[in-house]
């Protein structure tokens, strides 16, 4: 019994130490970055992030570079997510690190990668460059490609990360293709935790989910807040800034579909949890096409707990669906709308409105009346 308990143990010393000295060159620290050049330093790094022989947190606070460019097709995310099905009971591999990609461009090639299916107790995998990062920072990044799933087993989806707690994402571009058969898609961040930052991010890539599940959005798909995390009312738990969409986003049969946001509540049941929100400064230029809850910007958002902060954002794609369409915000929960414009086509059979799809207190926003004589 000591002989193998000093066999794991050896085990666990090398491939730890081991990991400290592959890919390109580094330390992991912010002066001597570890150095990714190619795609078998990101098979390295999924591995590192997922063996179980390695801690958890053995990428918190290291710093990772892409070198070059990666056209190899990246064809399974970093880090996943695995346990038994219930809700709360995910035990977790997350990247936790720095990963600042130079404005390289890496390509994905994610057709159908469901290894929780029959693993892990079934739980769901989330997709996008990585699976899950918690507490990390994401910068200077290029995803091209596309994310592929028809099976009901897919998890939540983002060209950049599927499942995100407490992450900041700066100055990324999404130009993948994503297409799913389940809810929580954007081009950036599938589902969005904990006190999030979002800014100077472009999609470009269309997004479909053939579901008739929703929350469906060009950056961010779903945006929620855990009560047990700290609270941070000074800029809101989550702000997206200075983010464009032109890809086009389509659920046909789905709810709180939006050019910038899907959706800011959990299961889309209201009743649950509210999150303060700061979505400020984004354009929208691509189609949004949902069926309950569609808006050029945000598609249900909801502000009976908390104030949001919708500003400065602008709306020039062609809007469509049901029930609550808006040039803006399909379904406005309560919060002001302050200083946007919307300058796209708003098509909606009910509640069908220029800026929102219901009303609420607009401050200095304007429509052209041309393009969209609804009132609101």
């Amino acid at each position: 019994m000591k002989k193998l308990f000093l066999f794991i143990a050896i085990c666990f010393v090398l491939a730890t130490a081991n990991s400290d000295a592959q890919f390109g060159g580094g330390i992991g620290t912010a002066s001597s970055p570890f150095q990714l050049n190619n795609f078998q330093h990101l098979n390295d790094l999924y591995s590192y992030v997922s063996s179980s022989f390695i801690n958890a947190d053995w990428t918190l606070g290291k710093y990772f570079y892409i070198m070059n460019d990666i056209f190899d097709g990246v064809w399974r995310p970093i880090g996943f997510t695995y346990g038994t099905v219930a809700w709360g009971q995910w035990p977790d591999r997350s990247f936790k690190g720095i990963f600042d990609g130079q404005q390289k461009t890496i390509t994905l090639a994610i057709n159908n990668y469901h290894p929780g299916k029959n693993n892990f107790g079934g739980a769901r995998i989330h997709s996008g460059l990585f699976s899950n990062a918690e507490n990390a920072v994401i910068r200077n990044l290029i995803v091209n490609g596309f994310i592929f799933s028809d099976d009901k087993n897919a998890g939540w989806t983002g060209g950049i990360i599927g499942y995100a707690d407490g992450i900041q994402i700066n100055n990324c571009v999404n130009q993948a293709n994503i297409t799913i058969d389940f809810a929580c898609l954007g081009g950036i961040v599938g589902h969005l935790e904990n006190r999030g930052v979002i800014i100077n991010c472009v999609n470009n890539g269309n997004i479909t989910s053939t579901t008739t599940d929703g929350e469906i959005g060009g950056i961010v798909g779903h945006l929620c807040y855990n009560w047990n995390k700290p609270f941070a009312p000074s800029y809101g738990i989550h702000r997206v800034s200075n983010c464009i969409n032109t890809g086009n986003i389509t659920s046909n049969f789905g709810p709180a579909i939006g050019g910038i946001v899907g959706s800011n509540t959990v299961g889309f049941n209201p009743s649950v949890i509210y999150s303060l929100i700061t979505i400020e400064n984004c354009l929208n230029i691509g189609s949004v096409i949902g069926y309950y809850a569609v808006g050029g910007i945000i598609g249900y958002i909801d502000g009976k707990m908390h104030p949001h902060i919708i500003r400065n954002n602008t709306n020039a794609g062609f809007i469509y669906g049901n029930d609550f369409i808006g040039g803006i915000v399909g379904h406005n929960g309560q919060p002001t709308i302050t200083n946007s414009v919307n300058i796209g086509v708003i098509k909606g059979v009910n509640r069908t409105g220029c800026i929102t799809g219901n009303g609420g207190n607009l401050v200095n926003c304007w429509w052209d009346k041309q393009i969209c004589p609804n009132d609101n």
